[in-house]
């Protein structure tokens, strides 16, 4: 078994390597491979890969590397309904494991529910191109976190994606959405945020609450601190803590962070120059754009929050489909292969380096 302080550098270590010999081919050659077989075997690949690292981790693993893990581990092995009762979805999920499954085997169920969806989705809008949307959303810096650490989180974000199947069934496009809020109830800010840019699509005054809620944010976001705010998060015990400075004899980091600001900001931009100078307005692209603009300025006015990064993933856990869709949707740019691989490329250095 791999040494647990040595688990996370050996699975980017494999994805990386991976990546990376695919996409030398598109940066040499300008072209991606596109073949049926190609997609299903390096999708398979990678699958395989996420579902062996995420499903067989120490269950007992220390926090600083498998954070909640261990906490996980220790609810199923004692399991108890009223914990979860006001995330019915994910109870039942857990309920199912500890009777019929053991903690690996569980794991194992939630690494597959996290992952396929979204490639069941993927291999739906970009049928061969697949794998490339697959590669950019494993390689964000959200997605072990939310594999490993935050599971409700990410189940439900990929119950949420997966409900953009049934785009053209709303009904059942909604179901699924609030399927996922029942899988952690702080998925009620995208649904939310989908349904108001359903109605209205206008991205240039999306775009401007979003710089407004960084002026806000920046000269009056202390004053979120002294409110009694209920943030859009789930019920977990960790509300009455969200503006502390320290949490279990550890100091905990809150401020104004730039660099991830920076990072949010990327989509919007690249958002704006898909629909506004190369004209991509296809219209479920933009209700998506609009969608991920409304809930990173939610995140945005309480970035200061102790628990950010919880906050920040209801935007985040779509960011690849934002930047990746039009570009595997129809040809806009010049040396359109290079400039996805290099953004995959780019999309992993970055995760290395804040993991």
């Amino acid at each position: 078994m791999i040494p647990v302080e040595y688990y996370k550098i050996a699975y980017y270590a494999i994805i990386g390597s991976i990546l990376l010999f695919v996409l030398l081919h598109a940066l040499k050659d300008g072209t991606l491979y596109a073949s049926n077989r190609f997609n299903n075997i390096m999708s398979f690949i990678l699958i395989l890969i996420v579902v062996l690292f995420f499903g067989l981790r120490d269950p007992m693993g220390n926090w600083r590397y498998l954070g909640d893990t261990s906490n996980y581990t220790r609810l199923f092995n004692h399991f108890d309904p009223s914990v979860y009762e006001k995330e019915p979805g994910f109870n039942m999920l857990m309920k199912f494991g500890a009777d019929y499954l053991n903690i690996e085997l569980f794991y194992i169920l939630c690494a597959c529910l996290y992952i396929i969806p979204v490639y069941i989705v993927f291999r739906k809008w970009y049928n061969n191109y697949a794998f490339y949307a697959l590669a950019l959303y494993i390689s964000m810096i959200s997605f072990w976190g939310y594999g490993i650490n935050g599971i409700r989180n990410g189940l439900a974000a990929s119950i949420f994606i997966f409900s953009f199947l049934f785009y053209e069934k709303k009904p059942v496009m909604f179901l699924c959405m609030l399927i996922s809020v029942t899988f952690h109830n702080s998925m009620i800010l995208p649904l939310l945020a989908f349904m108001v840019s359903s109605f209205y699509k206008n991205t240039k005054v999306y775009t401007a609450i979003w710089f407004a809620a960084i002026f806000f944010s920046l000269f009056f976001g202390h004053i979120i601190e002294n409110l009694h705010f209920q943030p859009l998060i789930s019920s977990t015990g960790r509300v009455e803590n969200f503006f502390v400075n320290e949490l279990d004899g550890e100091t905990v980091q809150r401020g104004f962070r730039i660099d991830f600001i920076i990072y949010s900001f990327i989509p919007i931009l690249l958002g704006m120059y898909y629909r506004y100078k190369l004209k991509f307005n296809d219209v479920f692209y933009v209700i998506l754009l609009n969608t991920y603009i409304i809930a990173n300025s939610v995140w945005i006015i309480l970035i200061r929050a102790a628990y950010t990064n919880r906050i920040a993933y209801l935007s985040w856990f779509i960011i690849s489909i934002v930047i990746v869709y039009p570009l595997l949707k129809k040809h806009l740019v010049k040396y359109q292969p290079q400039k996805l691989a290099l953004l995959i490329l780019a999309s992993l250095v970055v995760t290395f380096f804040y993991s």
